[in-house]
């Protein structure tokens, strides 16, 4: 399960980088690789919370406009890898890896490639980045569940 989980988040990221589009197949197969992994060791109350609160934080993002749908389902699918109790500190790592990401893009755009078109921002790889480095943080023993 878990070369099945890296798999796809390396197809989510490529994807994202390179069309901005982050395929509703590979959120559905995510979800489900997650809840795979997440009923081994969490209860399922605990997964409907995170879902729960990552449908409605996603959702309150997309509404106004910060990222597309697909970031709001990338961390619903997400969701169920991470107790709701602990969901604060994750969402504050994705926001830290947006900002850094978003940097990045700005003065790729702003400052080296200013005759080029900015396409946006990726934000699926900070969401992916900052919830990877949560759960290595999770399984290595660095953070305490």
């Amino acid at each position: 399960m878990i070369v099945a989980y890296i798999t796809i988040n390396l197809y989510i990221v490529f994807s994202d980088i390179r069309f901005r589009v982050i395929d509703n197949y590979s959120i559905i197969l995510l979800l489900i690789t997650n809840l795979v992994i997440s009923g081994e060791w969490m209860l399922f109350s605990e997964m409907i919370k995170s879902i729960f609160i990552c449908s409605i934080f996603g959702s309150l993002l997309f509404s106004m406009r910060f990222w597309a749908g697909g970031d709001s389902k990338l961390i619903i699918a997400l969701a169920p890898l991470f107790p709701f109790y602990l969901l604060d500190e994750i969402l504050y790592l994705i926001i830290l890896f947006g900002g850094i990401l978003s940097l990045i893009y700005w003065i790729k755009y702003r400052l080296i490639f200013i005759e080029k078109k900015d396409r946006g921002v990726p934000y699926g790889v900070a969401i992916l980045a900052g919830s990877n480095i949560y759960l290595y943080g999770i399984l290595s023993g660095l953070i305490i569940v």
